[in-house]
């Protein structure tokens, strides 16, 4: 398993003071949000996993601001394969993705992210995104290559590895892989 990491800030915005800045990528609605940290890891045989950090970093115009520490707000995993029955069934096309080109979803985990960023985040009293975080990398890589496992597993159990689309029945079944 090749692993790419990288990590980026998707800026915070404040719509009651410029209403026509654009969102982030997935984000709708209006209001306030600060800027989050986003820490990756793709390989693009597997997938990717996406780690959002809400910073205490907000516009100008936010002040005070709503919150003043770090947190881990949700992990993202997608992977390009077919997992599902569901999906093998449907011939559902991928998302998408900006890791990938594109994707299917596998999960999105909130608490989880919250457990590991508490346990492998070394703050200081002013962190930096170019902080290097060596237990926060290994942690992510560690969970990564766990859903790797799972999503070989879904793939031979319930998804393209394991079942094909009935032709017959215009996408409402499907037939073991095996079978004819």
């Amino acid at each position: 398993m090749t692993l790419a990491r990288s990590v980026h800030v998707v800026e915070g915005y404040d719509c009651r003071v410029d209403r026509h800045k654009p969102k982030a990528a997935g984000r709708d609605g209006h209001g306030i949000h600060c800027d989050e940290w986003v820490y990756t890891l793709v390989d693009p045989a597997v997938g990717a996993l996406a780690l959002h950090v809400y910073t205490p970093f907000f516009p100008r115009s936010v002040d005070p601001p709503p919150f003043t520490s770090y947190r881990g707000a949700f992990i993202g995993m997608c992977t390009p394969h077919v997992t599902s029955r569901q999906l093998v069934a449907s011939a559902t096309p991928p998302s998408p993705c900006a890791y990938l080109g594109q994707c299917y979803d596998w999960g999105t985990w909130s608490l989880l992210a919250g457990e590991i960023f508490e346990e492998t985040f070394e703050a200081r009293l002013q962190p930096r995104i170019e902080d290097p975080q060596p237990r926060l990398w290994a942690k992510l890589e560690e969970f990564f290559a766990e859903q790797a496992n799972a999503i070989k597993v879904a793939r031979h159990e319930h998804g393209d590895l394991g079942w094909r689309r009935c032709e017959h029945c215009n996408g409402e079944g499907v037939l073991p892989r095996a079978a004819k």
